[in-house]
């Protein structure tokens, strides 16, 4: 009887575990409906947001409820939450084996399974994107949604812009084949991607696969741009790749973000405070292939490399060598950035801002709380260093500095007809900082009123765009790489200037 009893406590227990387990997949199922487009092959592909279908999931599709018998793949997953380890996919593989009807809404169903989704990887040649809505799109690729309720002044400008750097025959009778070095810096197709998610238009899309698949295509066996001269780590452009695979799937994106990887470690992230060459840029860069690659394979190698590259900016910034006081930014030397000059510290605001924004991707993925500190001192910096006022024509201007030197200033030539073409990178950075201060309760004061300015100047700057060119369907960008450093890390600006431009 004993024996029995037990053996009856054994079993409710079991059914009472497998019916929380049961009830726990049944509140966590969601749904979701999505418009299938006719693909000749039955491949589609569908992005996933951050932390919302765990690996281990069970997915179904119906057409007017009736159930579509699928093959579902993961093909890429979000890196593995730091804290539990939990996985989630970002990319999923749908060959459909049913033919669905046109006018046909599909309903994807996801609740939890015991199974992980198997791993997808093949390669296909063409692939029909699945999405939801862009809002969707934009949390899968990893793009602030909060858009501003006024954006044309910046979206305008950028679809002008956009119309004349990709016209190739004008680039070309300007001297910027695609050919040229230079029209590479800055990451055009991450510009003409986020473009595609705002404007909502295929047409930009395209476009970025177009310059995307050239720029990929022209990287050596070791990973670096053949274009360029000497290994150049400033041409190492990840962001646009890793996108395009996003949205693609295309296993070239895949290969070059790893070669890519492999060449930026060529760069030693920490400034050694002599002559040997570190700049601002350079570590940007790196920066932001090794978050590619992370994001791509979730490796612990490419995790550890990011954090080099986080606590070397951090002790540059808050634990300066050579007795230089703190000032908000990764003190290097003025020989060091220019090749020439004295052992003096300086900090490069414009190239801040190309930092600045791989370190806010670090911390949209993992909320790092080095992060966050290096952005709310990157405004800081500028608050105190990185600006000046000169004049243009008798009319006094405010611009961005390219170098502040701390010691000598005279040292550095102030261009004050140049300068002023990077308001728009700086003011994203520092919005950045004025939101990053703002979610951890910091005052934000000082830097969102020099914020304000630069907001405002680079808003102004656009709309001059806009109503100049409105009527010819394009914009002349000189050089054409500024449309690159406009764009490339912006993506947030409109929102920013309506949420703390005011």
């Amino acid at each position: 009887m004993q024996k029995l009893t037990t053996w009856y406590k054994k079993v409710t227990w079991f059914f009472f575990i497998l019916s929380l387990n049961f009830f726990s997949c049944l509140s966590f199922a969601k749904s979701v409906e999505i418009d299938f487009g006719q693909s000749s092959n039955g491949v589609y592909i569908l992005p996933v947001p951050k932390d919302l279908i765990p690996l281990n999931t069970q997915l179904t599709f119906f057409c007017n409820g009736r159930p579509i018998d699928t093959k579902i793949r993961a093909m890429l997953t979000w890196p593995a939450d730091i804290d539990t380890g939990n996985k989630f996919a970002r990319l999923l593989y749908i060959k459909l084996i049913d033919k669905i009807v046109k006018r046909c809404k599909v309903q994807m169903n996801w609740q939890l399974s015991s199974q992980d989704l198997p791993m997808y990887y093949g390669s296909f040649s063409q692939s029909v994107l699945l999405f939801p809505d862009y809002n969707w799109l934009k949390k899968a690729v990893l793009i602030n949604d909060n858009e501003a309720a006024e954006s044309d002044w910046y979206v305008e400008a950028q679809k002008l812009q956009a119309n004349f750097v990709t016209d190739e025959q004008a680039m070309t009778e300007l001297n910027y084949p695609l050919s040229q070095t230079s029209h590479w810096l800055y990451d055009k197709p991450k510009s003409l991607l986020q473009l595609f998610l705002r404007d909502e238009k295929l047409e930009w899309l395209i476009k970025a696969d177009r310059y995307a698949d050239y720029y990929a295509s022209n990287l050596d066996e070791n990973g670096f741009f053949s274009l360029a001269k000497n290994k150049d780590i400033k041409y190492l452009m990840s962001q646009g790749i890793l996108f395009q695979y996003i949205l693609t799937g295309n296993t070239l994106y895949k290969k070059a973000i790893s070669n890519i990887f492999d060449a930026s470690l060529n760069w030693k992230s920490r400034h050694n405070y002599g002559k040997k060459f570190w700049t601002e840029r350079n570590q940007a860069a790196a920066l932001q292939a090794a978050i590619a690659e992370w994001e791509m394979s979730s490796t612990s190698v490419a995790h550890d490399r990011i954090r080099e590259i986080i606590d070397d900016t951090y002790a540059a910034t808050f634990q300066p060598k050579n007795d230089w006081p703190i000032r908000n930014c990764p003190q290097h030397t003025l020989h060091s950035h220019e090749g020439k000059g004295k052992l003096v510290p300086v900090c490069s605001p414009w190239m801040m801002a190309l930092l600045a924004d791989g370190v806010w991707r670090y911390h949209q993925l993992t909320g790092s709380k080095k992060s966050a500190e290096l952005l709310s001192a990157f405004g800081d910096f500028f608050a105190d260093y990185g600006f000046y006022y000169g004049k243009q024509k008798e009319k006094q201007v405010l611009a961005p500095r390219y170098l502040s030197a701390f010691e000598n200033a005279f040292l550095i030539e102030n261009n004050i007809w140049t300068d002023p073409h990077h308001n728009c990178d700086v003011a994203g950075m520092l919005g950045k900082s004025v939101h990053i201060k703002t979610l951890y309760g910091h005052k934000t004061e000082r830097v969102r009123e020099i914020f304000k300015k630069f907001g405002s100047m680079c808003r102004t700057e656009l709309e001059k765009v806009r109503q100049l060119n409105a009527g010819k369907g394009r914009a002349k960008v000189r050089p054409p790489r500024r449309f690159g450093w406009v764009y490339s890390s912006t993506y947030e600006l409109p929102w920013f200037i309506e949420k703390y431009g005011g």
